[in-house]
């Protein structure tokens, strides 16, 4: 997610899609949008975000499993992210098997 704290015209989307071409990012990132009524964008504030960097594990049904701020070791996200996908096959075969 793209943050921008200060400046919302001047990092816009053809900003971030630029960015993201020039580092050749291959992984989704979105936009997270301004608040008028706040300097802190909507997302951020619905994620109760409080740092840079910030880390938020999201599960398929959108609830916030994980908050960690500063630098995540890589193999640590990852092995958390396999065990939610697992949690969720895990749940997919017991709801098939139930029907």
């Amino acid at each position: 997610m793209h943050t921008t704290f200060e400046h919302h015209d001047a990092f816009n989307a053809a900003v971030l899609k630029a960015f993201i071409q020039e580092y050749r990012l291959k992984f989704p990132i979105a936009l997270d949008q301004p608040n008028p009524a706040s300097p802190i964008p909507h997302t951020w504030t619905g994620t109760r975000c409080a740092a840079t960097p910030s880390l938020v594990l999201i599960d398929r049904d959108g609830m916030v499993r994980k908050h960690a701020f500063g630098a995540v070791d890589d193999l640590r996200i990852g092995a958390e992210i396999g065990a939610l996908i697992q949690e969720a096959q895990s749940a997919a075969v017991a709801r098939s098997s139930a029907a």
